[in-house]
């Protein structure tokens, strides 16, 4: 990208540098929304609603995915027209959502999959609900996220077992050995 920024001469001609802009976020959106189907179909539908169902059936799912997903995002872009807020929104999402989950599986072995799925959800879904709500009490959409994304992913972790498909022996193969061997 630095290359092409520089290459441009985007100083002279602002077009070709909002050109440029435009190309950038085209791809970025293209990469995200195939990442967006690809999770669904295979690690949803695939697993859950249908682990039976054929190529055929996955291509079909795939397609309608995407334009599930594309009416979505027409839709989002009418109702919220400023593109930063939603960037906030998806950031705010994010850093409530990640933070614990994240610490729990480098430094904890207790943290299962589903642990940190529901940390994830319940922090960012309440950080976002606290924004969209305009923080009160003054107490920041962060903190909010932390305190239900926390105690979430211990419960959810302690409640349940580490599924097969996790791979704990790449964060903590000695831990893990010596629980293996009954130590």
């Amino acid at each position: 990208m630095a290359y092409v920024e520089s290459n441009i001469d985007a100083g002279r001609n602002p077009k070709n540098y909002a050109n440029l802009q435009r190309a950038i976020q085209e791809r970025v959106f293209e990469h995200e929304s195939k990442a967006t189907v690809a999770i669904y179909t295979n690690d949803i539908y695939r697993k859950f609603l249908r682990p039976d169902a054929s190529e055929q059936a996955l291509v079909r799912v795939a397609r309608t995915a995407t334009l599930v997903l594309g009416v979505l995002s027409i839709g989002m872009a009418y109702l919220v027209p400023n593109v930063l807020e939603l960037i906030l929104y998806a950031y705010t999402f994010g850093a409530a959502g990640l933070f614990f989950p994240m610490l729990g599986l480098l430094f904890w072995p207790g943290t299962t999959a589903s642990g940190a799925c529901w940390s994830m959800l319940g922090g960012g879904c309440s950080a976002v609900l606290w924004v969209l709500l305009d923080e009160p009490f003054g107490v920041s959409s962060s903190y909010l996220g932390w305190f239900v994304s926390l105690p979430l992913m211990v419960i959810v972790s302690l409640a349940t077992d580490h599924s097969a498909e996790e791979n704990l022996d790449m964060f903590y193969p000695t831990t893990i050995a010596a629980t293996r061997r009954g130590e």
